[in-house]
């Protein structure tokens, strides 16, 4: 052989890749790594893993500016005060403090939900807001 290493991709069932070198004048046969439990890959199928994208994880917190920005581009910006007024006491006071001051947005924080809502954004659209607002 000409020392060209050859290799076999594998995957196993929890998704990790392996690449295993056939018999070469170089580093010898290592076919005896092979697991009974690999699944032997195609070139292709090989090319079509590496090269799918990587997945983006739903957003779970954001910046009060992003979250700002994300209802001034869903056209709720200026409903803000009039729907933290339309909320009863105490909640209307955590509402406006809430909005006012705190750092970030957490997604499952009930002031938060409660304004989103009053908003006229529903529970579904809400991760929606989170994941868009991530990205400014």
């Amino acid at each position: 052989m000409d020392g060209t290493k050859i290799m076999k991709h594998y995957i196993d069932e929890n998704k990790q890749l392996y690449g295993i070198g056939e018999a070469t004048d170089i580093d010898g046969d290592q076919s005896f790594l092979v697991q009974d439990t690999w699944t032997l890959l195609t070139d292709e199928e090989f090319q079509a893993i590496v090269n799918a994208p990587v997945p983006i994880p739903d957003a779970t917190n954001i910046t009060n500016k992003q979250g700002r920005l994300q209802l001034l581009a869903l056209g709720k910006y200026s409903d803000v005060q009039t729907a933290i007024n339309s909320l009863p006491s105490p909640q209307k006071e955590q509402a406006q403090i809430e909005y006012d001051f705190a750092p970030t947005w957490e997604i499952n924080h009930p002031t938060l939900l409660m304004l989103l809502v009053a908003l006229g954004i529903s529970d579904s659209d809400v991760q929606a807001l989170f994941n868009e607002a991530s990205k400014l």
